[in-house]
């Protein structure tokens, strides 16, 4: 089973980006408008599936779809969790 998610990034007073809850959506495609929109208005997101079932260990690794707006340098650990 393929999962899709949105997870936005929220720019500080100070400059640095931090990660807002993941939100998971139906299909890619609602991940990616959502990480369009969010982008768009207020900071950065990024659109990505797994696949596997959620939480176990089995889930392979993130797959990033799209990556929109202001995102920070070390993507890849907001996706390791």
């Amino acid at each position: 089973m393929t999962h899709y998610y949105v997870l936005r990034f929220v720019q500080t007073s100070d400059g640095s980006l931090v990660a807002a809850e993941r939100e998971e959506k139906m299909s890619g495609m609602a991940a990616v408008r959502s990480a369009c929109a969010y982008a768009a208005q207020k900071g950065g997101a990024i659109a990505f599936s797994q696949q596997g079932d959620q939480p176990s260990a089995g889930a392979q690794p993130c797959r990033i779809i799209a990556g929109l707006g202001l995102l920070p340098k070390d993507i890849e650990h907001y996706l390791a969790d």
